[in-house]
């Protein structure tokens, strides 16, 4: 995976004629939304996008933010971001944030952090999958845990839940 930038508009799937944010990811049965703000400007490696939400179920005690690649050429998918215990009242990431009361799990390369889209050169488009997880108490996890340790936390703990796919090619 390499460190090139992407359009801040290729993960919504928007051009230079959409409005300033789109309302995506929307889970009709609970009531979450994720919105992307839009724009064709390139978001430097590694920089996360700005994400806001509403819709959070009443008695949330945490949010889970959970981005993978399945396109990727690796067994599974290719893990970006891992995030818990995200405030509740919380409604949103700024672009280049990192929440300071959120937990980070293990990305794809077994680090703390985000990871940018950087699918292969003349790869075909990759999804990249935003979930964010509305849950019923702090995931109780240690260390640097992973993907599937942090939804196995929250297996029987979820509330609700918002999904965003978008897709980027370089």
């Amino acid at each position: 995976m390499g460190t090139s930038a992407c359009p801040a508009s290729a993960l919504t799937g928007a051009s230079a004629n959409s409005t300033p944010a789109r309302r995506v990811g929307a889970d009709n049965r609970l009531g979450m939304v994720i919105i992307v703000p839009t724009g064709d400007r390139l978001l430097p490696p590694g920089m996360t996008p700005a994400l806001t939400w509403d819709g959070v179920p009443h008695g949330t005690a945490g949010l889970v933010l959970l981005v993978d690649d399945p396109d990727a050429p690796v067994e599974g998918s290719f893990v970006h971001w891992v995030l818990f215990n995200l405030d509740p009242a919380r409604q949103g990431i700024a672009e280049g944030e990192v929440p300071a009361e959120a937990t980070a799990g293990a990305n794809g390369f077994g680090r703390r952090g985000y990871l940018g889209p950087a699918p292969p050169p003349g790869d075909r488009p990759h999804r990249y999958v935003f979930r964010l997880l509305a849950v019923d108490q702090p995931v109780p996890l240690k260390g640097l845990p992973s993907y599937q340790d942090v939804e196995s936390a929250v297996t029987g703990h979820t509330l609700g839940e918002a999904r965003l796919t978008g897709t980027y090619q370089r």
